[in-house]
Protein backbone atom coordinates (compact mmCIF):
# COMPACT_ATOMS: atom_id res chain seq x y z
CA UNK A 1 0.00 0.00 0.00
CA UNK A 2 1.28 3.45 -0.89
CA UNK A 3 -0.07 6.57 0.82
CA UNK A 4 0.94 10.05 -0.31
CA UNK A 5 -0.04 13.50 0.91
CA UNK A 6 1.42 17.03 0.63
CA UNK A 7 0.04 17.67 4.10
CA UNK A 8 3.25 16.29 5.65
CA UNK A 9 5.41 19.37 4.99
CA UNK A 10 6.46 21.29 8.06
CA UNK A 11 7.69 24.87 7.65
CA UNK A 12 11.16 24.96 9.14
CA UNK A 13 12.48 28.37 8.16
CA UNK A 14 14.54 30.35 10.64
CA UNK A 15 13.54 33.87 11.63
CA UNK A 16 16.46 35.14 9.51
CA UNK A 17 15.17 33.29 6.44
CA UNK A 18 11.71 34.74 7.10
CA UNK A 19 13.27 38.21 7.32
CA UNK A 20 15.12 37.73 4.02
CA UNK A 21 12.00 36.55 2.20
CA UNK A 22 9.87 39.39 3.56
CA UNK A 23 12.56 41.97 2.71
CA UNK A 24 12.99 40.61 -0.82
CA UNK A 25 9.23 40.57 -1.37
CA UNK A 26 8.81 44.14 -0.10
CA UNK A 27 11.65 45.43 -2.26
CA UNK A 28 10.33 43.63 -5.34
CA UNK A 29 6.89 45.15 -4.74
CA UNK A 30 8.55 48.59 -4.66
CA UNK A 31 10.02 47.94 -8.11
CA UNK A 32 13.57 46.88 -7.25
CA UNK A 33 15.18 44.15 -9.32
CA UNK A 34 17.24 41.25 -7.94
CA UNK A 35 20.59 43.00 -8.53
CA UNK A 36 19.45 46.08 -6.61
CA UNK A 37 18.11 43.93 -3.78
CA UNK A 38 21.36 41.93 -3.57
CA UNK A 39 23.38 45.15 -3.45
CA UNK A 40 21.13 46.57 -0.72
CA UNK A 41 21.42 43.40 1.38
CA UNK A 42 25.22 43.41 1.01
CA UNK A 43 25.48 47.14 1.79
CA UNK A 44 23.47 46.60 4.97
CA UNK A 45 25.66 43.73 6.18
CA UNK A 46 23.31 40.84 5.47
CA UNK A 47 24.64 37.46 4.35
CA UNK A 48 22.95 34.51 2.68
CA UNK A 49 21.74 31.76 5.03
CA UNK A 50 25.04 29.98 4.30
CA UNK A 51 27.11 33.04 5.17
CA UNK A 52 28.04 34.26 1.68
CA UNK A 53 27.58 37.68 0.11
CA UNK A 54 24.41 38.10 -1.91
CA UNK A 55 24.22 37.92 -5.69
CA UNK A 56 21.12 38.34 -7.79
CA UNK A 57 20.72 34.57 -8.21
CA UNK A 58 20.56 34.16 -4.41
CA UNK A 59 17.75 36.69 -4.23
CA UNK A 60 15.88 34.98 -7.07
CA UNK A 61 16.33 31.53 -5.51
CA UNK A 62 15.12 32.59 -2.06
CA UNK A 63 11.99 34.18 -3.51
CA UNK A 64 11.25 31.35 -5.94
CA UNK A 65 11.69 28.48 -3.48
CA UNK A 66 9.74 30.15 -0.70
CA UNK A 67 6.90 31.09 -3.04
CA UNK A 68 6.70 27.50 -4.31
CA UNK A 69 6.69 26.11 -0.77
CA UNK A 70 3.90 28.49 0.26
CA UNK A 71 1.87 27.39 -2.76
CA UNK A 72 2.27 23.75 -1.74
CA UNK A 73 1.28 24.50 1.85
CA UNK A 74 -1.77 26.49 0.70
CA UNK A 75 -3.20 23.72 -1.46
CA UNK A 76 -6.06 21.68 -0.11
CA UNK A 77 -4.62 18.45 1.30
CA UNK A 78 -5.42 15.32 -0.64
CA UNK A 79 -4.55 11.76 0.11
CA UNK A 80 -4.25 8.96 -2.38
CA UNK A 81 -4.01 5.29 -1.65
CA UNK A 82 -2.71 3.03 -4.38
CA UNK A 83 -1.55 -0.55 -4.86
CA UNK A 84 -3.91 -1.83 -2.22
CA UNK A 85 -4.23 -5.61 -2.18
CA UNK A 86 -6.42 -7.67 0.01
CA UNK A 87 -5.77 -11.36 0.56
CA UNK A 88 -8.24 -13.80 2.05
CA UNK A 89 -6.83 -16.69 4.03
CA UNK A 90 -9.12 -19.65 4.51
CA UNK A 91 -9.30 -20.94 8.03
CA UNK A 92 -9.67 -24.72 8.16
Amino acid sequence: MNISSQNLLIPNYSTYQDFLYETITEMRNKGNNDVQIANWLNDNGHKTPRGNTFRNNHVHSIAKKRKRRLEILDTEPTMSISNLRLYLNKIS
